[in-house]
């Protein structure tokens, strides 16, 4: 079983596009923060806290890149904006690897993988020397997108000194998790195809499709080519003075819902 952990998404490097997106997520309960040890002065990363899930908002200030990923930074000096990577925990990422290459993916073996800069906020948080607290699995992008699913298993006891770092959180604002994620694929067959190697056990029909997770659930659905991938995150909310606020960066939506307590 998986949960969700994080979105890695890109915009413009533009002051005013960073300011307008700090403004429409503060109004619906959200803190968007770039702490000084993320970035370098190649790139810039936004954090936006879910309880102990985030999105990761990152613009490129130098077309070289730094350390950023190549086929991130690639897609990014093409003008490609909006969410590159959905990110899914696990606790058997060795396991998984075995799966996924007898379904037919070619990728590399899970491994412990960070950019350099990145590395070094958990290197003087975590008291770490070389690698990071986590392994990564890579696959590629869904057909007719540019997102990566990607899998990731943290050691064990690294979540609780992770979870002081997610700070400022909107758990703060009664916004504790994202329950519900909404998946609109441009190519709804060979999308469908590719997932399906995936996530065996997801049950759907010809225009709508359920991934469980431990925690909430991915929902896919058929759209337009011409429309390209869109996605919408729906978080708990138990605030009433943000409940049914929603906003949009690129080509991903976050909407606050009702707790199951509240129903």
């Amino acid at each position: 079983m998986f949960n969700f952990d994080h979105l890695v998404m890109h915009v413009d490097n533009d002051d005013e596009l960073i300011a307008e997106i700090k403004q429409t997520a503060k109004a619906s309960g959200f803190q968007l923060v770039s702490k000084a040890e993320d970035n370098s002065a190649a790139y810039q990363v936004f954090n936006l806290y879910v309880g102990e899930q985030y999105i990761k908002i990152v613009r490129i200030l130098q077309s070289s890149g730094g350390n950023w990923k190549k086929s991130w930074l690639q897609a990014y000096n093409q003008g490609k904006r909006g969410v590159f990577s959905l990110v899914l925990e696990t606790n058997d990422i060795d396991g998984l690897y075995e799966k996924l290459t007898k379904n037919g993916f070619e990728i590399p073996a899970p491994r412990k993988t960070a950019p350099k800069d990145i590395l070094e906020i958990f290197s003087d948080l975590l008291g770490l020397k070389k690698l990071p607290p986590w392994r990564i699995l890579n696959l590629p992008p869904i057909p007719g997108t540019d997102m990566e699913i990607s899998f990731i298993e943290y050691d064990e006891d690294s979540h609780t000194a992770i979870r002081e770092i997610m700070q400022p959180n909107s758990n703060k604002y009664g916004i504790t998790a994202v329950k519900r994620i909404k998946i609109y694929l441009p190519d709804w067959e060979e999308g469908i195809a590719y997932l399906g190697k995936v996530f065996p056990t997801f049950t759907g029909s010809r225009g709508q499709h359920r991934i469980e997770l431990g925690a909430g659930e991915i929902l896919l659905f058929r759209t337009e080519p011409e429309d390209g991938l869109r996605l919408k995150l729906e978080t708990l909310c138990e605030d009433k003075e943000y409940l049914n606020k929603k906003f949009q960066i690129e080509n991903l939506e976050l909407k606050n819902i009702a707790s199951a307590r509240q129903l």
